[in-house]
Parts: C-alpha cells; sequence; structure tokens
C-alpha cells in the first residue's frame, strides 16, 4: 500500500509543527518534502510541476492573532494551491474536529479560518477537475510533545494533586495518540475517500475521562468544570465517515495503565 507514494514527491505543509514534526519521525522518505511560509519564494515553478500530492498541516499557533490565523489556516494554503496548473493534484486537508463544530457557534479564528479554506478548495475541486480533495478530521491528538495545556498534561497535574479547570463536563472529548494519528495521515494519501476521520481510540463525555482517570487518593473536587456546555462543545456532533482500514493501535486500556503507571508517552 505504502508503495504506490514511493515514486512520486509528496509536498507537506507545516511539518514543522506539532503533528507535523511526528509525521516527519515517522515517514523520513525523501519523496516527503516539508516547507513553511518562509520557504515559497525559494521555490521554483519547475519544483510544482513533480509534485502530485499535497498534505496540509499548515495551522496557527495556540493563541493566535487574527492575522497570524488567516495567514497560515487560510493565505498560505491558497499560495500553494494557486502553483498548480495544468496536472493532477491529490489534496489531503487535515481538518480538527472542532471545525465540525463551527455550524453549531464555535467563532475562533482557527476554526473560522480553517473551514473558509476548506470551503475554498472544495469550490476549487469542483471547477478544477484534475484536482481531488481529501478532508480527513482528526480528533483530539495526545503523546508526545504536545503542550503541556491540553487535556492529558492536565490530568496528569490533577493525579499530582493539583487543582485544574477544565470545559464543560458533557463535551464529548474523542481520543488518538499521535503515533496512529500520522499513520491515518499516510493512510489518507492512499485513500480515495472524499471526507473521513478515524476511529478514535476512546470517545466520551470529558467528565468519564476524568473519573476513569482520577487516582483513588486524589478528589474529584480538585477539578472544576464549567458550568454550562458552551455552543462550541456540542455533543451531537456529525461525525463523517470512518477511515476504511484503519484502527489505532493504542488500545484504551493500555492507554490508562500508562496514564496511571506514569509512563505514558
Amino acid at each position: 500500500m505504502a508503495s504506490s507514494l514511493n515514486s512520486q514527491m509528496v509536498l507537506v505543509l507545516g511539518g514543522g509543527g506539532y503533528i507535523g514534526s511526528h509525521f516527519q519521525k515517522a515517514y523520513p522518505s525523501k519523496n516527503f518534502v516539508f516547507v513553511g511560509h518562509s520557504d515559497i519564494k525559494s521555490m521554483q515553478s519547475e519544483f510544482y510541476t513533480k509534485v502530485k500530492t499535497v498534505l496540509n498541516l499548515s495551522a496557527s499557533k495556540l493563541h493566535a492573532s487574527k492575522e497570524e490565523s488567516r495567514s497560515a489556516n487560510f493565505d498560505f494554503p491558497v499560495e500553494i494551491l494557486q502553483q498548480f496548473s495544468n496536472h493532477p493534484i491529490k489534496w489531503v486537508q487535515v481538518a480538527s474536529y472542532y471545525e465540525l463544530q463551527v455550524p453549531h457557534g464555535r467563532s475562533d479564528y482557527y476554526s473560522l479560518d480553517k473551514t473558509d479554506f476548506r470551503n475554498f478548495l472544495i469550490e476549487m475541486a469542483e471547477i478544477k477537475r484534475d484536482l481531488t480533495v481529501t478532508t480527513l478530521f482528526l480528533p483530539h491528538i495526545f503523546g508526545g510533545n504536545e503542550a503541556e495545556s491540553r487535556i492529558i498534561p492536565t490530568l496528569k497535574k490533577m493525579n499530582n494533586g493539583a487543582e485544574v479547570f477544565l470545559g464543560s463536563e458533557n463535551q464529548l472529548i474523542p481520543l488518538l495518540h499521535v503515533r496512529d494519528a500520522v499513520r491515518a495521515l499516510h493512510q489518507s494519501l492512499l485513500t480515495e475517500q472524499k471526507i473521513c476521520t478515524p476511529r478514535p481510540m476512546w470517545h466520551g463525555q470529558l467528565r468519564d475521562l476524568v473519573l476513569i482517570l482520577t487516582k483513588p487518593s486524589t478528589s474529584i473536587s480538585r477539578v472544576h468544570f464549567t458550568d454550562t456546555l458552551d455552543k462550541h462543545q456540542e455533543c451531537a456532533l456529525e461525525y463523517p465517515d470512518l477511515l476504511e482500514h484503519f484502527s489505532p493501535t493504542l488500545s484504551f486500556e493500555q492507554f490508562v495503565e500508562s496514564f496511571r503507571n506514569g509512563d505514558l508517552e
């Protein structure tokens, strides 16, 4: 299956980020070319004629300004897309499950700009018949060098006796380890599905996850949930079809054991 990528160049946008850095380690092939926004000017037009597939991991950083978000999530991929003219291109658009919540009222720059670009991309595919698009929605990713502010490091602090502040206890959290996420990314380069999501390792309400991971010695009173379910934390989300032939290698049982033993990577 992976051999079908060996003879073509895959352009990876935003490969220096959290997920992208793990992807580079997992697939260090010379056929994967990783570029950032600052690299565009040095790339000759002849380079783009060699590219057959684009994997878009470009995303703004946490707490990015309105301008920074628009640049990373919309302007950069649009600029790349416009470099391709007359040969077939497969574009894999990596999306966050937060983007699914935009119709329910989520209004942060990240989600809105990413959704704007995905809509633009789909419109382009309708006009440009040699452009095929696969959108892969990723669940909440954890593991590796994830930011300390994210959910799993926060719950580790809880078990170490710290007070933690979380979102709505009813918020749905689909979980997938970053190693499995990059496997899903690689598989999305080969699938013909137009829109899909990898099967999460776990999917349930935030309060249930907290109760499962709480040590007996940890008081649940140290965990503070928001009082209400915000619009962007809707429970009834319509997820796309599952990515075919994909299943997580890290089971939820293994995850819980590693978390409790303090050796979760």
